[in-house]
């Protein structure tokens, strides 16, 4: 039999990767406890719980969100009857100290419902997959803006512990799905531009609001005035975008709600109000500044002062365009203070924290060396 040396550099390799993942792992595991503890999947609501969801009975805009609720229907019925019984049995036993939460931790408002426990638990998971592995798409976009390794590996657990208090107002499971495809996305800009259409497919069926942050991307999929095919990836991309959104709106024409929601007066009427910016929420089980409050605005300037140096043109030209476009869709269709709905900026945000942390890297190793002498 063959026998195989794992030499020192592989067994560096593995062991780096091995840690990588595990603290994006724990990472991305407490900043899901924290959405979660916030908003669970929305049971109990009227217009949008999960059982609504993959039923296809949720009011418009939010039944058009269909990607998490698809995967979950089509593992549903791809499970023999006889099996699936024994597993959703499982499923459903609540805890022996807590009756309010299965086995598995979860709200038993619908987790522990027979029909939905599986489905459930497939969208659950799905959400959490999609913020563990966006963190690692973070990192390569870092990576890729030119940032040094130690910003690229801290910024993304440190962009993910802070989502819970940005999905402020309301928080759902294809915000997660959404944050994994806006990096994607960018990533695909940046080096795999062929991949941009059919993702944009699969994002769009996760939030129709992919075609717009497709719009923001122009200075990085086409990056001189003859780049025709940058332009026609673009292109393709928001054909792509564009057609599954209307498949979509079609396929839901009949249900209630309408196509957006419009709140632009009392948008206006609430951000001239000074006294909201004093906002609080629970988040991650304590009383806190919200997403739309006086300390976040002071963070987001500190990064934007401290960070603004790692953004290369292109970079900051599709961070002024994910400016002016998300602002438009905020004021006009947006809740007031749902900051979650300023996504479109997530990766500009994100770049931004790891450009702070690059900023501020030979002081934070100065003082480590120095308080160790």
């Amino acid at each position: 039999m063959r026998r195989t040396y794992l030499g020192p550099d592989s067994a560096g390799r593995l062991a780096r990767a091995f840690l990588l993942v595990t603290f994006y792992f724990l990472s991305a595991a407490s900043a899901f406890a924290g959405f979660y503890g916030k908003w669970g999947l929305r049971e109990g609501h009227l217009r949008n719980s999960l059982p609504l969801m993959v039923d296809g009975g949720a009011q418009r805009p939010f039944v058009y969100r269909q990607l998490f609720p698809l995967i979950a229907n089509a593992v549903d019925a791809a499970i023999p009857p006889a099996l699936k019984a024994r597993i959703v049995s499982d499923l459903v036993l609540p805890q022996r100290h807590d009756p309010a939460i299965t086995r598995t931790g979860l709200r038993r408002t619908d987790a522990g419902n027979p029909a939905y426990a599986l489905r459930y638990h497939v969208v659950y998971y799905l959400s959490f997959a999609s913020l563990f592995l966006a963190l690692f798409a973070m990192r390569q976009v870092a990576l890729w803006s030119g940032l040094d390794g130690p910003a690229a590996l801290l910024a993304p657990p440190a962009f993910a512990l802070g989502l819970p208090v940005l999905l402020s107002v309301g928080g759902y499971f294809y915000d997660l799905g959404e944050v994994l495809f806006l990096f994607l996305a960018l990533a695909c800009a940046m080096s795999w531009r062929g991949l941009l259409p059919p993702l944009a497919v699969v994002a769009t069926l996760n939030k129709e609001s992919f075609l717009f942050y497709l719009a923001t991307l122009l200075p990085l999929v086409v990056r001189h005035r003859r780049d025709w095919r940058g332009a026609a990836v673009l292109g393709a991309a928001g054909l792509a975008s564009g057609l599954t959104y209307l498949a979509v709106n079609r396929h839901f024409a009949a249900n209630p709600g309408g196509m957006v929601e419009f709140h632009l007066f009392q948008n206006l009427l609430y951000y001239l109000n000074p006294w909201h910016v004093f906002r609080i929420e629970v988040t991650y089980g304590v009383v806190m500044f919200a997403g739309y409050s006086l300390v976040t605005l002071a963070l987001v300037g500190v990064f934007i002062w401290l960070g603004r140096g790692c953004l290369s043109p292109p970079l900051r030209r599709h961070a002024a365009l994910a400016l002016v476009v998300n602002l438009v869709l905020l004021m006009l269709f947006c809740y007031p203070a749902e900051t979650r709905n300023l996504s479109l900026l997530y990766p500009t945000l994100l770049l931004l924290i790891a450009g702070t942390l690059q900023s501020l890297w030979p002081a934070i190793t100065r003082s480590a060396a120095s308080g160790t002498r």
